[in-house]
């Protein structure tokens, strides 16, 4: 049943702690209510924006003028090698879960803050490994029904994959893992170093800036003298300079203000122009670059 809610805050729902409320807010609970909102909002001419779990996001601080739509797919399937999941499982869980069954491929998921369709969707990576690595297939809502896309259908890059210029939401994805008795201890050690060198007890985005080629954005940012700097209530972390901080007060203002500083004292100090992956929404439902303050 679509019965979406009015006015919801999503700061409640993104992992920075930041946002304005959502004119419209639905949490689709099955595909049949995913498919029933986007055909709604295309009659009413209703911008929308789907959310997964709610990292690597910054909305803007008077909202978002819209529906935003929350794909709660939560399946898990396993046969033999063939991992099934819903765009909505937490890919954390994911690798966690398939690590310790013995199966290897996504241990480095594990401490990863987004949902497997935000994954796919980002081809959000770590430890030397990314999501297109051990990716088979993904299920894709265009034009109004589902289809199967290969891997080979689309194209993979750093913290690229072709559905962020080509649209679609995807409903669900498949992995092809291998059989590793080592892989839950590889997992454990994954967690162990993330919760040992990031500032998970704080609310952020997860990491900020892709790190160029070769090089690594924290490295650069805390050579620059950046750690610690702050803007309102959001600070560069002490702990990962690569993080920006909500300390409990900050606006989507604040982050992008620090976002700009950061970029402009890395380029001064070392000639390198950091590019960011944060996806900065607006008001309108554009997503903008991030390198203003004045985006919002």
């Amino acid at each position: 049943m679509f019965v979406p809610k009015k006015n919801e805050p999503l700061s409640l729902h993104t992992t920075y702690r930041i946002g304005g409320p959502a004119r419209l807010f639905f949490e689709a609970r099955s595909e049949e209510e995913l498919l029933y909102a986007v055909d709604w909002a295309g009659r009413e001419k209703v911008q929308t924006f789907i959310l997964g779990k709610g990292s690597n996001v910054l909305f803007d601080d008077r909202g978002f003028d819209g529906l935003v739509i929350v794909p709660l797919l939560g399946s898990v399937s396993i046969e033999g090698l063939i991992v099934e999941a819903g765009a909505g499982v937490s890919f954390s869980y994911l690798g966690i879960k398939t690590a310790r069954l013995g199966l290897s491929g996504l241990e480095f998921a594990s401490g990863i803050p987004g949902s497997v369709g935000g994954a796919v969707f980002m081809n959000a990576g770590a430890m030397g490994a990314e999501v297109s690595g051990s990716l088979v297939s993904v299920d894709v809502i265009r034009g109004g029904g589902t289809i199967t896309l290969l891997k080979s259908d689309a194209r993979f890059a750093y913290r690229y994959s072709s559905f962020q210029d080509e649209g679609g939401i995807i409903t669900k994805a498949r992995f092809q893992l291998t059989r590793d008795p080592e892989a839950a201890d590889r997992q454990k050690k994954y967690l162990a170093y993330r919760m040992r060198t990031q500032p998970y007890d704080k609310p952020s985005c997860g990491s900020v800036f892709r790190n160029p080629s070769g090089l690594f954005a924290a490295k650069l940012i805390e050579t620059a003298g950046m750690k610690g700097r702050g803007v309102g209530g959001a600070v560069v972390s002490e702990k990962h300079a690569n993080f920006i901080l909500n300390t409990g007060t900050a606006t989507a203002g604040d982050v992008l203000s620090l976002i700009a500083l950061v970029r402009e004292k890395v380029q001064e100090q070392s000639g390198i122009l950091l590019d960011c992956e944060v996806q900065c929404i607006s008001y309108d439902g554009q997503i903008r670059s991030p390198y203003s303050h004045h985006l919002f």
